[in-house]
């Protein structure tokens, strides 16, 4: 008879390995069941054959480096708990990633960064999730107010009071985050 923590490692596995066939299955759906494959090759040799290739190393390489900081900042929130590795950050993140694709509102990160953490550290991981995305949405905000402020001030070039109202109201805004975060 199995004992429980192989029970769990079985149960990790079992989950892992459904997830392979659900994303698998979703490509497929998305890719060549809609008929659109040869449109989608068509594109790619277009693309490659106009010299953009270093545009496609350039999106390849800024996606590293995004699952790299974010698998450093989780690493940094989850300090205070347990010493998880590069590597084991990267993994834990990239499962979050995969598990939220498939959930609304992208819940499943939360399930997905939990399946590879230990099960005492769950709720500390928990909240590091939750604690990180706060931060990074309010900086999402942030820069979004000031980039709307620019687009309507200069590219619009909207009345200046409705212009530096938005502003305010924004900063407002962004000051209520952050007095929640702390």
């Amino acid at each position: 008879m199995l004992n429980k923590t192989s029970k769990v490692k079985i149960l990790n596995l079992s989950i892992k390995i459904l997830l392979v066939f659900l994303f698998t299955f979703l490509i497929y759906k998305q890719v060549f069941d809609k008929h659109q494959i040869s449109s989608v090759f068509d594109e790619v040799k277009y693309k490659f054959s106009t010299g953009n290739l270093y545009l496609l190393a350039l999106v390849f390489i800024m996606v590293l480096v995004n699952w790299s900081l974010e698998a450093l900042k989780w690493k940094i929130l989850m300090k205070n708990t347990f010493h998880y590795s590069f590597i084991d950050s990267i993994k834990i993140v990239l499962t979050g990633l995969a598990v939220g694709l498939i959930t609304p509102f992208q819940l499943g990160e939360y399930i997905g960064r939990g399946m590879n953490i230990y099960k005492d550290h769950i709720k500390n991981s928990l909240v590091a999730t939750f604690i990180g995305s706060y931060a990074q949405n309010t900086f999402t905000l942030l820069f979004g107010i000031f980039g709307l402020h620019f687009l309507i001030d200069k590219i619009y070039e909207l009345d200046k009071l409705a212009t530096n109202s938005l502003l305010i109201i924004g900063i407002g805004a962004i000051f209520f985050y952050v007095l929640i975060y702390f």
